[in-house]
């Protein structure tokens, strides 16, 4: 499963509104080989993959390919600058 760093889970808590969209959170999709596509979603598709303990959700094909990866924010202020996949 990929691995989420105290940053992005900081950055996630900024970005949604989780009173609102208890569930809302980073959706991760699988364009092509070395492509993906981040976007932020109320909620998680029905077949996606969440990550535990944090509002990531990863369509079928990106949670194959990043089960290795580490997903991590670069902030400044209270902003995410870049979400970074390693």
């Amino acid at each position: 499963m990929i691995a989420v760093t105290t940053n992005t889970v900081k950055a996630l808590r900024r970005m949604t509104n989780s009173a609102t969209y208890p569930d809302a959170g980073l959706s991760i999709k699988k364009v092509d080989d070395r492509k993906y596509a981040m976007s932020i979603v109320p909620a998680p598709a029905d077949s996606d993959v969440a990550v535990p303990g944090v509002n990531v959700y990863l369509d079928q094909q990106a949670a194959v390919a990043l089960d290795d990866a580490t997903l991590d924010a670069e902030s400044e202020a209270s902003l995410a600058k870049h979400f970074i996949l390693r």
